[in-house]
């Protein structure tokens, strides 16, 4: 089944990302997070649910690649 288009606001992004308005524009800022869209030039910033969910796939994927923490050869000074 297609995943339906929606356009969420910045409450909903929030809320899915769990980070904060600062972080996401930020975030958008350095290109590490997708940009919004101004709706009718207007003051209304939307995301695509559909980029959203993708930067969230894109961080699962990246995560699963790395070691775990408690694996890893810590060396303390002697």
């Amino acid at each position: 089944m297609k995943e339906e288009k929606q356009l969420l606001r910045l409450d909903d992004v929030k809320e899915l990302t769990g980070l904060s308005a600062s972080s996401i524009y930020r975030m958008t800022k350095e290109n590490v997070f997708p940009a919004p869209t101004r709706l009718g030039g207007r003051r209304i910033n939307v995301w695509s649910r559909e980029a959203i969910n993708k930067w969230v796939d894109n961080l699962f994927e990246k995560d699963s690649g790395k070691s775990d923490l408690n694996t890893t050869d810590v060396r303390g000074s002697s």
